[in-house]
C-alpha cells in the first residue's frame, strides 16, 4: 500500500509531468528542424518551398524564448510580441504546403496548407499534410532519379551576352537557371522560361559579353563554343553546346 501511495504522490507526478514536458518539447525542436530543412530541399522542386522553411524558423524561435522565459519580457526585448511568431510561422508553412500541393497536383495538401492558416483547423491541416507528403516525396525521387535530360538537337549562338537556343523538351518544364558553364557565369534573364514538349526557342542573357580569346601559358586560344546548362525545375538539366560569335 505504501508502495502504491509513492507512485501516486505529488512529487512522483509532479517529476513524471517535468519529464513529459521535456520529451514533448525536444520532439517538437526535432519536428520543426526536419521541417525547416524539409522545405529548403524542396526550394528547388517549388518556388514557394522557402516561405516553409521561414515559417519553421519562426515557430522554432518562439519555442526557444518559451523556453528561456522570455516571452513574458518581450515588451523590453522585442519591438513585437513574440506569441505573434506561432500563428505567421503557420500561415507561412500552409503558403508552402499548398503550393507544393499544387505543383504535384494533390487537393489533400492543398487543403492542408488552407487548414494551416487557420487556428482552429491548423491541427487537422498539419495532419492531412502529412499523410499525402509521403506520395508527393515518391514523386520528387522519381522524378530526381530519372536521367537528365540529354537532347540531340540542343543547340544554338552566343553573340555578345545574348544565347539564342533551340532546346527539345520531352515535357512541360520550367527553367529556374541558365548557367554558361566555362566561366560558371548566371544568365540575368531566360525568355520563355517555360519549356513545352517539343522544340522551343529561347533566349538567354548573360551580364556581359565574353571574350573569344583566352590566354594558356604562351598560346593565344580562340573561344568557338560555350556549354549553357539549363537548370529544370524537375531536377534534371538540359545542356545546349551555343557557337560564340564575338560582337
Amino acid at each position: 500500500m505504501q508502495l502504491l501511495v509513492l507512485y501516486f504522490s505529488p512529487d512522483i507526478l509532479d517529476i513524471i509531468d517535468k519529464f513529459v514536458r521535456v520529451l514533448m518539447f525536444i520532439s517538437a525542436i526535432m519536428a520543426l528542424i526536419y521541417l525547416y530543412e524539409g522545405f529548403k530541399d524542396l526550394q528547388s522542386f517549388v518556388e514557394h518551398a522557402g516561405s516553409g522553411s521561414t515559417g519553421a524558423l519562426l515557430i522554432l524561435i518562439y519555442s526557444i524564448l518559451s523556453l528561456g522565459g522570455l516571452i513574458g519580457e518581450s515588451i523590453e526585448l522585442f519591438i513585437f510580441d513574440p506569441s505573434f511568431l506561432p500563428f505567421l510561422g503557420s500561415l507561412l508553412i500552409g503558403n508552402a504546403t499548398y503550393h507544393i500541393g499544387l505543383k504535384y497536383k494533390d487537393g489533400i495538401v492543398r487543403i492542408g496548407g488552407i487548414f494551416m492558416c487557420i487556428p482552429i483547423l491548423n491541427i487537422l491541416g498539419y495532419i492531412l499534410a502529412y499523410v499525402e507528403f509521403g506520395n508527393i516525396i515518391d514523386t520528387i525521387r522519381a522524378t530526381s532519379t530519372q536521367p537528365t535530360s540529354k537532347p540531340t538537337s540542343n543547340t544554338g549562338t552566343l553573340k555578345g551576352n545574348v544565347a539564342n537556343i533551340y532546346v527539345y523538351s520531352q515535357s512541360t518544364a520550367k527553367i529556374l537557371s541558365a548557367i554558361l558553364e566555362a566561366v560558371q557565369l548566371n544568365a540575368i534573364s531566360v525568355r520563355p522560361d517555360m519549356l513545352v514538349p517539343g522544340k522551343n526557342y529561347i533566349t538567354v542573357t548573360f551580364p556581359q559579353p565574353l571574350p573569344n580569346l583566352i590566354s594558356s601559358g604562351s598560346n593565344i586560344i580562340k573561344i568557338k563554343s560555350y556549354r549553357i546548362r539549363l537548370n529544370l525545375d524537375n531536377g534534371s538539366y538540359i545542356e545546349v553546346i551555343v557557337s560564340y560569335h564575338f560582337p
